[in-house]
């Protein structure tokens, strides 16, 4: 887009979707609409040792929630979004670089334009959500981009 990508960016500015991803369970919430929607998926997508261990039911799934949740059903032209997302799982203490880029090709797939993926467990507010985008030092985050 080169050049334009600014004013586009600045007339359009993207949506910010906060997204939890659960054994076969999305959450997600929209931090500029505050629209919400926690599903389980009817299709397992997870197994006991993965979170995602199938990969286009996973990402079929978060794409139905994200038009749900932005309400864009049929809509020709899609809106931009960034995602924050955290994988939870009690059972695992920390994530392996081969799970971190399945969460990461799994958000960018469905549609993310930027991602930041929190390996925290704990339930973010609107606000942590923001500040941990604005700061790229976040011990607990880290911040992908396409």
């Amino acid at each position: 887009m080169g050049l334009l990508e600014p004013l586009f960016n600045k007339l359009f500015p993207p949506l910010t979707l906060y997204v939890r991803l659960c054994r076969n369970k999305l959450e997600v919430r929209c931090i500029e609409t505050k629209a919400n929607i926690i599903k389980s998926s009817s299709i397992d997508f997870s197994n006991d040792r993965l979170l995602i261990a199938d990969f286009l039911i996973a990402e079929e799934f978060l794409m139905e929630l994200i038009d749900d949740v932005l309400d864009q059903k049929g809509n020709f032209l899609q809106k931009k979004i960034q995602i924050v997302l955290q994988p939870i799982d009690r059972n695992i203490a920390t994530f392996c670089s081969v799970e971190r880029k399945t969460c990461r090709d799994f958000a960018e797939f469905s549609g993310a334009s930027k991602l930041w993926l929190c390996l925290d467990q704990s339930l973010l507010t609107d606000d942590q959500v923001v500040k941990l985008m604005d700061d790229d030092t976040e011990l607990l985050s880290e911040h992908l981009r396409r």
